[in-house]
């Protein structure tokens, strides 16, 4: 075998391997001042006249580069060398479809000798079904960055309907409309997941939808004027104010049919679950080091981030049953808000009192006690199941074990009679605030018999009445609604998004598509448009922008003029002065090494290590294999630093990080048979030493080993033949813990 583990890994660290530390970076320039894109400060730099148009991305890309070309002549910055075929298909493979291309793309690749051949690949990449799937990866975890536990709960339904829109082709304008307007009423969520991630907070709803969709910082002003932009609270409360008048909740299911539905589909979850659990050998996580071993036993309870729930399947081991649980979106007023709420804050009493009785009754079968005076609206009540004898279940996929909100016995009839008198006024909104003054002194007399729990809903509304009543848009238009039409003000809202009026969304996807490629934005941070003074060539994200837009908000154009580029095809900046060379990075001169994310890396261990996920191929199998890689990434979410301001989580070769490199199952030392991808040419003794490498070099690192590379390596073989598997393991095993894998190139 060979001598060592640690002399291979040392002799690999110096052959293509990167320094992550050698990222630091020197201070950015600040060369333009704050304002919106749409601003034209006297230190904006004039481009050349871009033309009325852009026919295809190659255009785009050409005039990229030349813009390009004109700033680094002007700020004396001399760009690195073009990378050579291997590292290029890396570099987009990650970037495109999130995981290290195959030894077999590389190998074709390489051999392709066609002048065109790049522009081809890009084309192959951006079709890919793992496009959609690195596309939804990314916009779930930055959606749902703010919603905290929520997020574990919308994950498994927010990130396969963005991978479905992504993988139709879907214009990025229509996706983000249908979640701001989607409604629904049932088990079936569709857009709605990110009014249900933030079903509980107007507040983080409204910092999320600008942060996201327009590129703006404006929670900063949600309690005082923004100190430093251009922000004031009127502006964050005017926003917010699109959504005052919307319900999103999680409320049971109103009738037979669809707990019925809903159970068969729990059904089909928990026999999906154990169809993976066999054809992973009986283990219940996607890498065997997760499943009790002394490092990972307790890795899945300790990760629960945004990946936790997104297994179907797993969902019922997670959380309660969601037989009773459905979903409601709609929009209405803040008393009802605030009546709708208060209703299900009853149902969901655990105390005894009547509220949880009449619960039971309905779900066991029994007629609704009758209620004094009018009775409130029956919506998402309870319907029996045959055989459901088990009490009322917690909603919102709490468990039955007492910890949700309580309402006492005496709360109950204070929160009918308030649920009576906030009906009674919604039902007349043009007189809605003189009949609730009216009713002030008996609103707050019932106010004062709740629980804290209906008290903090008494105050939301309360909020959302005197902070959230007077729409506008951010580059301060007025909101008008208009009469005699049934378009709400989420409509409203998402239509001015998404419309030609606004200067933010074009140019925050540019911006989000170029940090994706480059590794940062033209500004940055890229959801800080208005307020960073970090920002190179911010003019160029308004012709990028006009560009995304007139190609129908496609995502696919934008990437694809992006990877077209000379300057995507760039290397490590050739200065010695670490400022000079960081200075070159900042305006997309050269490419730092990058980390991986850890869903790339989680995907590319899988894709070097176990042919079964790459072989994937029919729809089954497929799913099995993405459900392998989000299991694992959600396991070594534990050792993993906080998301970013994007979601996004790093393998940043931490302490805990390396050890699992190299302890976990997935990479551990097992001497090789003779089907294991690479072995029979390595164990050839009549190939050249460097063919010998090449399957291995090129599933792992995605390149052909060195000629002086394969003469160090066989240096330290064993001669003894019986050897050679155990031999072909550490090696494996070193190329898997080297710097050169666990970055981007």
């Amino acid at each position: 075998m060979l001598r060592s583990c640690g002399a291979v890994a040392l002799v690999l660290a110096g052959l293509g391997a990167m320094s992550i530390s050698a990222q630091e970076e020197a201070p950015a320039p600040a060369r333009y001042g704050g304002g919106a894109p749409d601003e034209e400060p006297a230190t904006r730099r004039p481009l050349p006249p871009p033309p009325a148009s852009f026919a295809d991305a190659q255009a785009l890309a050409d005039y990229v580069d030349l813009v390009l070309a004109d700033a680094w002549k002007a700020e004396g910055i001399t760009p690195g060398a073009p990378v050579d075929d291997a590292t290029w298909l890396r570099r987009l493979s990650l970037d495109l479809r999130g995981e290290i291309a195959g030894d077999d793309e590389v190998a074709r690749f390489l051999d392709d000798a066609d002048a065109g051949k790049r522009a081809r690949w890009i084309d192959a990449f951006l079709a890919d079904r793992r496009f959609a799937t690195q596309m939804a990866n990314r916009w779930t975890r930055l959606l749902l960055v703010g919603a905290g536990m929520n997020s574990v709960r919308m994950v498994r339904y927010v990130r396969p309907w963005l991978e479905a829109q992504f993988a139709a082709g879907r214009p990025l304008a229509d996706i983000a409309r249908q979640m701001l307007t989607d409604s629904c009423d049932g088990v079936e969520v569709d857009g709605c997941g990110l009014m249900l991630a933030y079903f509980d907070s107007v507040e983080s709803l409204t910092a999320i939808v600008a942060r996201s969709f327009l590129g703006l910082q404006i929670q900063c002003a949600q309690c005082h004027d923004h100190p430093f932009d251009r922000w004031k609270q009127d502006d964050f409360n005017r926003f917010a104010a699109f959504f005052a008048d919307s319900r999103a909740d999680f409320a049971p299911l109103r009738d037979r049919e669809a707990r019925m539905a809903a159970e068969e589909k729990v059904q089909a979850r928990k026999e999906a679950r154990r169809e993976a659990m066999r054809a992973n050998g009986g283990k219940r996580s996607a890498d065997g080091s997760m499943a009790g071993g002394a490092m990972g036993g307790g890795m899945g309870a300790m990760g629960m981030g945004a990946g936790a729930a997104d297994d179907p399947a797993r969902y019922d081991e997670l959380f309660d049953s969601p037989i009773q649980c459905g979903f409601v979106v709609e929009d209405s007023s803040p008393e009802m808000v605030l009546a709708k709420g208060l209703r299900k804050l009853d149902l969901r009493s655990n105390a005894g009192g009547k509220g949880m009785e009449e619960m039971v009754r309905r779900r066991n079968g029994g007629e609704p006690e009758a209620a004094e005076g009018p009775a409130p609206a029956a919506e998402h009540e309870f319907a029996p199941l045959p055989g459901d004898t088990a009490g009322a279940a917690m909603l919102d996929a709490v468990r039955e074990d007492g910890d949700g909100p309580k309402v006492a016995r005496s709360d109950s009839e204070a929160i009918r009679e308030l649920t009576r008198l906030l009906q009674s006024a919604a039902r007349h909104p043009e007189e809605t605030a003189t009949r609730l003054a009216r009713e002030k002194v008996k609103f707050d007399r019932l106010v004062a018999q709740l629980a804290p729990d209906a008290v903090e809903l008494v105050e939301k509304y309360r909020t959302r009445k005197e902070s959230f009543s007077a729409p506008g848009f951010p580059d301060g238009t007025a909101y008008a609604p208009k009469k005699g039409t049934a378009v709400t003000k989420r409509e409203a809202l998402a239509d001015w998004i998404v419309g030609a009026g606004n200067p933010w969304f074009g140019p925050s996807v540019a911006n989000r598509v170029i940090a994706q490629l480059f590794g940062k934005g033209l500004v940055e941070p890229v959801d800080d448009l208005s307020g960073s003074i970090d920002r190179v060539l911010p003019e160029l994200l308004d012709v990028l922008g006009r560009a995304f837009t007139e190609h129908g908000s496609d995502v696919r154009f934008l990437c694809s003029a992006l990877a077209r580029t000379r300057a995507y095809a760039l290397g490590a900046s050739p200065e010695s002065d670490a400022h000079r060379a960081t200075v070159a990075e900042r305006w997309l001169a050269a490419h730092p090494a990058r980390p991986l994310t850890l869903e790339q890396f989680c995907r590319s261990l899988l894709k070097s290590t176990d042919p079964t996920f790459a072989a994937a191929v029919e729809a089954e199998a497929i799913a099995r294999e993405e459900w392998r890689a989000r299991q694992l990434a959600q396991s070594m979410s534990a050792l993993c630093t906080a998301p970013d301001g994007t979601g996004t989580i790093w393998w940043s070769a931490t302490i805990p990080q390396a050890l699992f490199a190299m302890n976990g199952e997935a990479s551990a030392i097992v001497p090789a048979d003779s089907a294991a991808p690479g072995y029979a040419e390595f164990a050839d003794l009549a190939r050249a030493p460097a063919a010998r490498l090449a399957p291995l070099w090129l599933s792992i690192v995605g390149r052909p080993p060195a000629d002086d590379e394969a003469e160090r390596v066989f240096a330290l073989l064993p001669a003894d033949a019986a050897l050679l598997p155990r031999a072909f393991a550490e090696l494996r095993w070193a190329l898997l813990n080297s710097t050169e894998f666990q970055v981007n190139h």
